[in-house]
Parts: C-alpha cells; sequence; structure tokens
C-alpha cells in the first residue's frame, strides 16, 4: 500500500532535502510556528540551564561548560538534523558514561586532568560517530536490547551518585577507579558532614523527586538555583561552612582542538567508542520515538552525523558529550514546539545568561546542584523495567544484573562487551528463528478478495505466488516464533510502511508467538498508539495457551491489555466484525462506532 501522507511529508520528502538542502529541519519555515517555538525555546532553556550545569559536574567539567554545550552544540544539530522537534544537549547517559570513563583513568572529577581529558574523549566519541553514519550503521543501534542498555545506564548512575554524595552533606572525599573504596570512603566521612549543607542539599534531593513525581515538567531545578543563590547571600551560607558554586567565567569559550595525549591514547579511544556507542543508542532511541509519534520515517545515518559534527563543536569549545535528550524534547513537545527554531531559541537564552547573568551563579550552593546531579542519575534508572524483569522475564533480568555490576567492578567498556555477548547468547538459546510477514486472502476462484474476505483462507502474501490478495483498506501481518530487540524494529518499520491513507484496519496476528521480550513488547505497545492516534483500528489475533513460557505469556497480555477491547481468537473473526463498505466498525461487544470515534 502507498505511504500516508503524513509519511510522504516528512518521511519522502525529507530525504529528498538531504541532497537540496543544508538545513532541512528549517527549511520553509512558517512564521506564524514562531510564537509556539519561542515559548518552547524558554520552557528548555529554563530547564537547561541548572541540568546542563549538573551534568557538567557529571563529567568531570565546570559547571559553565554544561552552558557551553547548551548553545554551540545545540544549534549545529538544530542546523544540521533532518528531524523537528528533538533537543541536543548534555543528557544524564552521556555525562555519565564520560565521567566513569574518567574514574575507570585514575582522574579525579573536575580537576584540570579532567578538563584537559574531556574534551579530547568527546573528540573521538565524535569521530567513531560520523565513521558510525559513513559506514551506514544506524540501523544496528537497533540491534542494542533494553536490558543491556538499562545495566549499562543503572552502573554508571550509581558511579556517580556516590561521587556526589559528599557534595551534597558537605563533606569532602578523595575517589579513585575502586568502587568498593568508593563506598566506604564515602560511608566514613558521614560524621563529618555539615548540618546545613545537609539539610539543604536533602531537602533539595526530596523536593526534586516529588516533583517530578507530581509536575514532571515545573523547572524546580531552576527554582532551586534563585532561591540558593538568594539564600546563601541573605543568610551568609558561605560564613556557615555551606560551600558554593565559586567565579563562573563569562563570555565566550576559547575554541580549540583537544590536547591530545599519546600515553593514554589506547584509554581514550576505548572510552571514546563506549561513548559513541551510547550516544548513538540513546539519541537514536530519541529520535525514533519522537519520529513514530509524528509519523514520518527517521534518517538514522543522517541523524548521526549530526551528532557527530555537533559533538565536534562540543570538543572544541573544551565541553563534554552531548546527546538527544528525551525529557527536554518532550518537555518541548508539550509546549508547543514546531521546528528545530525552539532549539535555536533556547540555545540563544542560554547564551545571554553566560554573557550576562553568569556571575550572579556565585553564590549558589554547591549542594543544590549535586541535588540536581543525583535527581538526574536516579531518573535515568528505569525501576518499572526493572522490577518487570525481575518478576517476569528472568533471562533478561540477570543480563541487566550481570552489565550493572561489571559497570561497578570492572568499567564501562567491559560492561558493553559483556552486554552484547550475554544478549547475542539469549538469541541462540531460545533457537530465534521468525516467521513473520504480511497476510493475505487465497482466492479460491480469482474472486474480488475484498468481499467476503472474512470467510476466507489466510497466508503470506510471498508465500503463494498470484493466489493470495491484500484485503483493501486492511493491513494483515502476522508475528511469529520470536520477537525480541534484535527484529521487532524491522518489522514494526515493515508493518508501517503498509499503512497508507486508505489503511483503516491493522490486524497483529500474534497467535505463532512463541517468545517477546520486554524490547518487543514497548515497540508494539507503542505501534498501537501511534495506529491509535492516526484514527487506525488496530486488532490483536492472540490466545495466550500456545506457550508454556509464564514471561512471554505475561508480555503478551501486557500488548493484549494496550488493547484490551480489540481482541479476536483469528483473523477471519478480527475482518468479520467490519462491514462490508469498511465504515462502520462492529466491537467485539456488538456496538457499532464510526471508524474516526
Amino acid at each position: 500500500m502507498a505511504t500516508s501522507a503524513r509519511q510522504a511529508g516528512h518521511g519522502t520528502d525529507a530525504k529528498a532535502r538531504v541532497h537540496v538542502s543544508l538545513f532541512p529541519s528549517l527549511r520553509g519555515y512558517k512564521v506564524s510556528d514562531l510564537p509556539h517555538d519561542a515559548i518552547a525555546g524558554l520552557i528548555v532553556a529554563a530547564l537547561s540551564i541548572p541540568v546542563a550545569m549538573g551534568y557538567a559536574q557529571i563529567a568531570g567539567l565546570p559547571p559553565v561548560y554544561g552552558l557551553y554545550a547548551s548553545v554551540f552544540p545545540a544549534i549545529v544539530y538544530a542546523l544540521a538534523t533532518g528531524t523537528p522537534g528533538v533537543v541536543f544537549g548534555m543528557d544524564s547517559a552521556a555525562s555519565a558514561t564520560t565521567g566513569s570513563a574518567l574514574i575507570a583513568m585514575g582522574i579525579t572529577l573536575g580537576s584540570a586532568d579532567a578538563v584537559r581529558m574531556v574534551p579530547l574523549i568527546t573528540l573521538v566519541a565524535a569521530g567513531f560517530l560520523i565513521l558510525f553514519a559513513l559506514l551506514h550503521l544506524g540501523k544496528l543501534m537497533d540491534y542494542v536490547p533494553i536490558p543491556v542498555m538499562v545495566g549499562f545506564i543503572t552502573g554508571v548512575a550509581v558511579l556517580i551518585m556516590v561521587t556526589q554524595v559528599p557534595k551534597l552533606i558537605g563533606t569532602t572525599v578523595t575517589t579513585g577507579d575502586d568502587f568498593i573504596a568508593n563506598v566506604v570512603a564515602v560511608v566514613s566521612s558521614f560524621p563529618q558532614a555539615n548540618p546545613v549543607t545537609c539539610g539543604i542539599g536533602l531537602a533539595s534531593l526530596a523536593a526534586l523527586v516529588v516533583c517530578k513525581r507530581l509536575r514532571p515538567h515545573f523547572p524546580l531545578s531552576l527554582v532551586l538555583v534563585v532561591v540558593g543563590i538568594v539564600a546563601s547571600q541573605a543568610f551568609d551560607l558561605q560564613g556557615q561552612g555551606v560551600a558554593v558554586l565559586g567565579s563562573i567565567s563569562t563570555g565566550l569559550p576559547t575554541f580549540e582542538l583537544p590536547q591530545f595525549v599519546t600515553s593514554r591514547l589506547p584509554e581514550v579511544l576505548a572510552h571514546g567508542i563506549t561513548l559513541a556507542f551510547v550516544v548513538a543508542a540513546e539519541s537514536l532511541l530519541c529520535v525514533n520515538t519522537f519520529a513514530m509519534r509524528e509519523g514520518f520515517q527517521p534518517q538514522e545515518n543522517r541523524e548521526l552525523a549530526a551528532f557527530g559534527v555537533a559533538d565536534v563543536i562540543s570538543a572544541l569549545c573544551g565541553s563534554a558529550a552531548c546527546s538527544a535528550s528525551v525529557s527536554r524534547s518532550a518537555a518541548g513537545t508539550s509546549a508547543g514546539s514546531r521546528t528545530q527554531m525552539t532549539s535555536l531559541i533556547a540555545a540563544v537564552t542560554v547564551l545571554a545568561v553566560v554573557l550576562f547573568l553568569a556571575p550572579l551563579l556565585y553564590a549558589m550552593p554547591s549542594t543544590i546542584l549535586a541535588a540536581i546531579v543525583i535527581a538526574a542519575m536516579v531518573d535515568t534508572v528505569e525501576f518499572r523495567k526493572i522490577r518487570r524483569l525481575g518478576r517476569h522475564i528472568r533471562l533478561e533480568f540477570w543480563v541487566f544484573l550481570a552489565v550493572a555490576v561489571c559497570v561497578l567492578f570492572l568499567g564501562t567498556i567491559w560492561a558493553v562487551v559483556l552486554g552484547v555477548v550475554l544478549s547475542f547468547a539469549c538469541l541462540v538459546y531460545r533457537r530465534h528463528n521468525p516467521q513473520h510477514g504480511l497476510m493475505g486472502v487465497v482466492a479460491s476462484s480469482g474472486a474480488d478478495a475484498g468481499a467476503g474476505a472474512g470467510t476466507g483462507d489466510f497466508a503470506r502474501l510471498d508465500a503463494h505466488d498470484g493466489t493470495v490478495a491484500p484485503v483493501d483498506g486492511v493491513v494483515i501481518y502476522r508475528f511469529d516464533q520470536s520477537l525480541s530487540f534484535a527484529n521487532v524494529g524491522a518489522l514494526v518499520g515493515e508493518l508501517m510502511r503498509q499503512v497508507g491513507p486508505d489503511t483503516r484496519l491493522v490486524i497483529a496476528d500474534v497467535t505463532g508467538v512463541r517468545h517477546i521480550d520486554v524490547s518487543a513488547t514497548d515497540r508494539i505497545r507503542e505501534l498501537i498508539s501511534t495506529l491509535e492516534r492516526q484514527h487506525v483500528e488496530i486488532r490483536i489475533v492472540r490466545s495466550v495457551a500456545p506457550t508454556d513460557s509464564l514471561a512471554t505469556q505475561y508480555e503478551l497480555q501486557r500488548i493484549m491489555e494496550k488493547d484490551k477491547d480489540d481482541v479476536y481468537a483469528s483473523i477471519a473473526q478480527a475482518l468479520t466484525a467490519t462491514s462490508c463498505d469498511g465504515e462502520v466498525l462492529l466491537r467485539s461487544d456488538g456496538s457499532k462506532a464510526p471508524w474516526n470515534e
């Protein structure tokens, strides 16, 4: 079937614009979108300023480098990307990976050595991202399973939180690359905690955690920064032993190539490719999620190139690697963002702060910034997924746990290697042999397949030459055997390419599925939501009985729960609930409703 009008507008045309426009995301910009983009840009800037300073400290840099990264790399990405709405800047996973790399190399976060080493690691990571794009490896990121990424990020988040606890409570602890020794040193420092610092830090952390649950898009971090500065000056908190941020340089950064340290080149290369892997996986996940929700086809290789070029700029201004931010992209979209003009306006706003308001940050208590960092790290740990894995999908839970523990005790590089090896070992163990494809009606005598389709036999369209025909206005897709992180992206993409302007019904037959992992479940649920937003009815064909795996039954029930009103025992039953003219839907309870309900 033909692709939808929205896909054609954002997918096919976008592919053409790659060759004719240097700035595809802003080509044909409408002035009428400017008010929406301006409001969204100011909101994104308000979220970015305190969080970016915190992420800079996570990466081992002074806070001002987080502001630099929110300006120059963000502008370059906005002009290079073909994806509207995605905000690029310092984010938790990339910053934490950079910080853990410094720890593994025995470099103290925030030291002069860290300031010299971080841009070099960033530049190497940017080079690998551009290389990934040139080798057309964008699709390979679909093969990164969710348990591996959750385990990796969880381990890195724990490492970084341990280093931030002394700043939160007002103690001084020297940390190294031994996780157990670091934990012991931090716990041993508790008796020396400053009561005022500890009170401010813990109260700020509690407020951030509660606000994230109740008002996730409220810029509480910025509010805490402003209140902290005012309180610090009004009550002379520095005189009471509360450490403050100190002077922040104003003006533009010095753009220069990082200093190459040949003696540490093997370590830099290893950490650089690990960092590139994290940026690519996290950022492409953000881009693909946004693209699916907006109904267009992303260009993964172009996006990889855009990430790489933007991170080259980040390295040149002395900052850490940046990536696409899910939280700030979602906040901008919720605020009415229409194009990448949102990112440009946000960047200009942050630049104004760097040029004119940076001295005001001098008195900000460092404990507040530590609270912002810890809250950001807590937010990156996907507790619901971990709980789901532990309760229902034990094999993938052990993969997650092994990767997380490996990060803590062996380092990020070995964790990535271990995660990939374990995930593909799981595929072999499950005898991965999918039999997926588009289905049609087996014609008995050349009659129109669309008439009386509900009473015919069904087979793969590519299995019977000339004897199987699609049903008009209906896409029937069979998922068979195994659904996993390794194939679900391609399968969902194949299905969505068949959804055109005339498609009114999608039937997803999962009767033959014997195994499904958490990555596949999440993608199928997102597919259902996407089709619902496009006013395309989706019906699930499934009986849970064919599999003895409790984990698979649980994941299939989660899919059916997403679309519980439209689950059928067979393709024929799903089709017979549709009238011949296709204008009226007969629901499973017997009531009729218009297709665009």
